[in-house]
């Protein structure tokens, strides 16, 4: 397969969660904690990720990886491409999927599902947990839209770093 790097954490013993692969596609997965539709026998995160990296050279194949896959949970694949200036946004419960393909310059995402029939699916057990991702999402959101089209790599080294403290 192709060659990628990956960033990983203990318990995830392949690089299918933080990686960028040789034709140039990054991906990042958001987990979503508090969601219905939990299935059991399905194929892992890392395992999805690991495969999408190794084969797909393209967001269209790296939508129909995802597409055969069967999840188990609810996660959310951010799949980005050098080539192809574009991102792949393909979010899952156990039960359903929803994908887009956008060109827009900048995306922001926190571990929140944007396709409304997959938000409603979220639960706010933990209302603190909730109100975490909607902040961090309008927070990332205004600042890449504050800056559009003059973003340069120190904005994104701040966004980062930003602990929103204000």
């Amino acid at each position: 397969g192709l060659n990628y790097l990956s960033i990983t954490s203990a318990g995830i013993p392949l690089g299918g969660v933080t990686a960028m692969n040789e034709a140039g596609l990054t991906l990042a997965v958001h987990q979503h904690v508090a969601c219905l539709n939990l299935q059991l026998g399905g194929q892992p995160v890392g395992i999805v990720g690991d495969e999408v990296m190794r084969k797909a050279q393209t967001l269209d194949q790296a939508r129909q990886i995802l597409d055969g896959h069967r999840p188990t949970a609810r996660w959310t694949y951010i799949i980005t491409s050098a080539a192809e200036k574009a991102l792949l946004c393909y979010e899952v419960t156990g039960t359903e999927r929803h994908w887009f393909i956008t060109d827009q310059e900048t995306f922001a995402y926190s571990n929140m599902y944007l396709s409304k029939k997959l938000a409603d699916r979220e639960t706010h057990l933990y209302p603190s947990q909730w109100r975490s991702n909607l902040g961090r999402y309008q927070h990332i959101d205004s600042y890449l839209k504050a800056r559009h089209g003059q973003l340069e790599a120190q904005d994104m080294a701040y966004l980062l770093g930003d602990r929103v403290d204000a």
